[in-house]
């Protein structure tokens, strides 16, 4: 608020207070109304003629009972409805105190309340020829339309889908790891073959070589040999490595 409002506001309460408009003091007293309490029971009643409905019972299953009577398996699970027992058997309240304080009595009422009325409103159900349980084959009417069940069928279909390629790529990544393993563990063991082979070669060359050796030598070019002959003739057909094979027996 700046300067000019405040002097302005300030001459508007003098005047006010020069006519008379406003008392001397910090605060005016205001004066007491009785607020005044209509109970008008005859409208009332007549309001409740208008708005009741005279319906069948079944449209209401309005009911007014007391409590189911109580059974001896809960008397022998529970005890005594009237004492309230805490975990250690102590009794922490007995039944001349409010029932409302009562957790487990008030408790008890409401499930014995729900059970008068099942007791009485199934057998009245069946008199008028209601059918109180649901066949096996019952469906019941979707709440949503067909077009957005259409939606949410194709987006779980599409979600399927994209599950399957997601598990079916890793699979083929697996195979493709598994592969690349098995391709590098028989390189391995080409070339420690080929290692070995070239150091008996080279053994039996200094003269150092046995008759074993000379036979493991023979028997290794000839299988080299039916390995190569296999791939020149692959086209053909024609498998010429066993009777290479015969041949090194």
């Amino acid at each position: 608020m700046s300067d000019s409002e405040s002097l302005d506001t300030d001459e508007e309460l003098q005047e006010s207070l020069a006519k008379g408009e406003l008392k001397p003091g910090l605060y005016a007293i205001a004066p007491h109304v009785k607020k005044e309490f209509i109970n008008n029971t005859a409208a009332l009643k007549q309001k409740l003629a208008e708005m009741e409905l005279d319906l069948d019972w079944v449209e209401t299953l309005t009911m007014v009972n007391g409590l189911a009577p109580l059974t001896p398996e809960l008397s022998e699970q529970f005890g005594d409805m009237e004492l309230q027992k805490n975990r250690k058997g102590t009794v922490v309240m007995g039944s001349n105190e409010d029932p409302v304080h009562h957790d487990f009595k008030r408790e008890m009422a409401f499930y014995r309340q729900a059970q008068a009325a099942v007791l009485e409103g199934i057998p009245r159900l069946h008199q008028l020829g209601v059918v109180t349980r649901r066949p096996d084959d019952y469906f019941a009417q979707m709440a949503k339309s067909d077009t957005h069940m259409t939606k949410v069928r194709e987006k779980l279909l599409t979600k399927k889908v994209a599950l399957e390629r997601s598990e079916k790529a890793r699979k083929l990544r697996e195979l493709k790891k598994f592969g690349k393993k098995v391709q590098v563990e028989v390189m391995q063991q080409r070339q420690k073959e080929k290692r070995e082979m070239m150091e008996n070669l080279k053994k039996f060359k200094k003269g150092k070589g046995s008759l074993f050796l000379m036979h493991w030598l023979f028997h290794r070019t000839l299988r080299l040999l039916s390995h190569v002959w296999t791939l020149c003739v692959k086209g053909t057909g024609q498998w010429l490595g066993p009777s290479l094979m015969s041949v090194a027996r």
